[in-house]
């Protein structure tokens, strides 16, 4: 008797990467969705639509995340981004609409070197 892993839920995954928290105006960053059932089982990703966008303090949407899926169906996504202007920003993630456990993650971009 074989077990599949369930659907992907939002408040069961997590995300990292060095996309979150402090980065550098211009480098491209990422953040990487580890996608996860209910149980805590890893669910592929190209099964579940995961959205990432960037937000200014008034809300205002500044750029989208080029999303790129891993291909190891290890229960991982990536999303990929750049923003040109520093600042405090929120970068929403979320799976099949809804967003994952701590979204909108604050981001802080600091000037690139000129």
């Amino acid at each position: 008797c074989e077990v599949e892993a369930g659907e992907a839920v939002a408040e069961c995954c997590s995300v990292s990467g060095d996309g979150l928290g402090r980065i550098v105006a211009g480098q491209f960053v990422s953040v990487c969705l580890l996608a996860r059932d209910t149980y805590g089982n890893p669910q592929i990703c190209s099964h579940d639509a995961m959205e990432a966008f960037l937000h200014d303090p008034t809300g205002q949407l500044v750029t989208s995340a080029v999303i790129k899926q891993d291909d190891e169906k290890d229960g991982t996504c990536r999303a990929f981004y750049t923003v040109e202007k520093a600042g405090q920003y929120g970068l929403c993630v979320r799976l099949n609409g809804v967003d994952v456990e701590g979204s909108p993650f604050p981001v802080e971009v600091i000037p690139g070197e000129a």
